[in-house]
C-alpha cells in the first residue's frame, strides 16, 4: 500500500437497465453528459461495477446504439477498453483502435458512440491520488504516459488481453482489495508502454461543425431541415452531412429527429401523469404528425408513449 493510503470500504454490484433513463440515473454521479438512444434494444443491457467511494471500475454491455456527449463529472482520469474490438465504438469522431485503450481527463468534452452488443471496461480514478500512485509505481507522472492532446494508446493483442483480464479480476476479487486507485494504477503500469501512443487525426472541423449544429438546434428550440441548418451555421450541406456521419454515424435529419425523440422520452419519464399529456410533450418537441410519432417511438423504445407515462406514474408512487 502506498504511503498515506488507507483501506476504504468496497462496494460492488450488477445492474440491469430497463431503458435509457435508468442508465442515465446510474451514471449521473460520474458523467455530466447528454445521452441519446439511436436504435431499439437488441441485447441485454447491464453494468457490473466496483467502487471504494473514490474510484470506480465498471464493465457495461450496451443493449442499444448509444450516443453520449459531455465530460466526466469530476476531476478524474478516465480509461476505456473495448472488450469486443469489432464493436469498439467511437470516441470524438475516431474509431477506437483495435486492441486500443481510450483515455481522457476531466473537463474534456467528448462525443462517444457505442454499438449494440458492445462491451466496455471503464476506470475512473480521481486525479490527485492516481497521480501519486502512478508516479510512485512507474517513476513517471501519468501525464507523461497519457499526454494531453492524445486520446488513444495502441496495445499488442497480448497486452490488451492482459489488461482487460486484470481489470476483470479486480471486479471479481473486489472484497480482497485495499486500495482501488493503486490497483488500477498498477495494472496500467504493468501492462502499458509509455511509447505506444496512437498517431491521431482528429476530425477537428467535423467536430466543430457538429457542435455548432447541435447548439443552433438547441437555441432554436425546434428542428431544422438540413439545408436550412447548414445555411444557419455557414457551412455547405455536404460539410454538415460529413460532420454528422463522422460524429454520430447518422445523417443530420435522422440524428436530430432521434435526439428530439429521446427528449420526449425523458420528458415522459419525468412527467406527472395527472398534469401532462403525451400530445403536449410531443408537440413541444416539434412532432406534429402524432400518429407517425407514436409508431416511431414504439419502434425505438419498445413501448407506446402512453405506457412510458403510466410507468412514470408507478415509479412516482
Amino acid at each position: 500500500m502506498l504511503k498515506g493510503s488507507r483501506t476504504l470500504p468496497i462496494v460492488r454490484g450488477r445492474i440491469r437497465f430497463a431503458d435509457l433513463s435508468d442508465y442515465i440515473a446510474g451514471l449521473a454521479e460520474f458523467w455530466d453528459c447528454e445521452h441519446d438512444q439511436l436504435t431499439a434494444p437488441a441485447s441485454p443491457w447491464w453494468c457490473r461495477y466496483v467502487t471504494d467511494g473514490q474510484a470506480v471500475l465498471y464493465e457495461e454491455q450496451y443493449g442499444i446504439k448509444l450516443f453520449i456527449q459531455g465530460s466526466p463529472a469530476g476531476d478524474f482520469f478516465v480509461f476505456g477498453i473495448p472488450c469486443r474490438p469489432e464493436l469498439g465504438g467511437r470516441w470524438i469522431g475516431e474509431d477506437l483502435p483495435h486492441h486500443g485503450l481510450g483515455y481522457t481527463r476531466s473537463r474534456t468534452e467528448l462525443e462517444m458512440l457505442f454499438q449494440p452488443g458492445g462491451r466496455t471496461l471503464c476506470a475512473m480514478v480521481p486525479t490527485a491520488p492516481f497521480r501519486e500512485a502512478y508516479t510512485t509505481l512507474s517513476g513517471l507522472p501519468p501525464e507523461r504516459t497519457f499526454p494531453a492532446g492524445h486520446r488513444f494508446k495502441q496495445y499488442s493483442a497480448d497486452r490488451w488481453r492482459d489488461l482487460r483480464d486484470a481489470w476483470r479480476q479486480i471486479l471479481r476479487r473486489a472484497d480482497a482489495m485495499t486500495d482501488l486507485v493503486t490497483e488500477l494504477a498498477a495494472s496500467l503500469v504493468n501492462f502499458g508502454d509509455p511509447q505506444d501512443l496512437v498517431r491521431e487525426r482528429y476530425p477537428v472541423r467535423a467536430r466543430a461543425v457538429f457542435r455548432r449544429a447541435l447548439d443552433a438546434c438547441a437555441d432554436a428550440g425546434d428542428s431544422f431541415r438540413p439545408a436550412t441548418l447548414a445555411r444557419s451555421i455557414g457551412v455547405s450541406l455536404r460539410s454538415l452531412e460529413t460532420a454528422f456521419r463522422q460524429c454520430s454515424d447518422l445523417p443530420p435529419a435522422r440524428f436530430l429527429r432521434l435526439q428530439r425523440m429521446n427528449a420526449v422520452h425523458l420528458a415522459l419519464v419525468a412527467a406527472d401523469p395527472a398534469r401532462s399529456r403525451v400530445t403536449d410533450l410531443a408537440t413541444n418537441h416539434g412532432f406534429t404528425e402524432l400518429g407517425r410519432f407514436a409508431v416511431e417511438y414504439r419502434q425505438l423504445f419498445g413501448e407506446r408513449p402512453s405506457e412510458t407515462l403510466r410507468r412514470a406514474a408507478r415509479k412516482r408512487f
